[in-house]
């Protein structure tokens, strides 16, 4: 077998490191000219821009674009459940009607049998007065009790829409808002002069939309 001679393994660890040093100084280069590169600093402008500034635009909607964005999806959320809510009281409306409708009968029933009138006449002579009575009772009571809680139902969703068309009143006018902020950013990257503003706004803005995204399925 053939032996190295000392000091040889000794060498291509020496080179080794040396190569490993070489690369590490190219990459702080490579790092160092992304640093003095407009990028950076243009980056940390509409930073900025957002953290002191706080946009403020038209309607009392204030925030960030992605703030911003996600009230415009908010909105389209309350809309669609606004339109849920209302569907629902079409029904539920229909269905307590309905419900009065029902115990308006039934409580006839048991007057026209308390007063004067010919049913009552016919059923006391035949000694049924008392039992018909009762049953006529009872059913104008259970008529009463799906009559109160249809109308709960109708108040519940009566209160749900009241809260939804009141966030959608605070929300008022966020598309108009976002907009606005987002020609305000683009204003600020065409003034920047910069080649690579463009595909950093293209990014923020789809950053922004996946932020919108992910508040929605949470």
């Amino acid at each position: 077998a053939r032996i190295a001679p000392p000091g040889s393994g000794d060498c291509s660890h020496q080179n080794i490191i040396n190569a490993d040093m070489k690369q590490c100084r190219k990459n702080d280069q490579i790092i160092n000219g992304w640093e003095r590169s407009s990028v950076l600093p243009f980056v940390n402008c509409l930073r900025r821009i957002e953290t002191e500034n706080h946009l403020q635009v038209m309607n009392g909607q204030t925030g960030s674009l992605s703030e911003l964005q996600q009230k415009v999806a908010l909105k389209m959320q309350l809309e669609v459940k606004l339109s849920d809510l209302q569907t629902q009281r079409c029904v539920f409306e229909r269905d307590a009607a309905e419900l009065r409708a029902d115990h308006r009968r039934e409580q006839a029933d048991v007057d026209r049998l308390e007063g004067r009138s010919l049913a009552k006449y016919f059923y006391q002579h035949f000694g049924k007065l008392d039992e018909k009575l009762d049953d006529e009772r009872r059913e104008a009571a259970a008529a009463k009790v799906k009559l109160d809680a249809a109308e709960r139902e109708l108040a519940a969703v009566d209160h749900q829409i009241q809260q939804v068309e009141g966030q959608l009143q605070e929300l008022s006018g966020c598309e108009e808002a976002y907009s606005a902020a987002l020609e305000e950013k683009r204003n600020a990257v065409r003034s920047s002069g910069t080649p690579e503003a463009g595909r950093i706004l293209r990014l923020e803005e789809k950053i922004a939309f996946l932020e919108s995204q992910k508040r929605e399925i949470r």
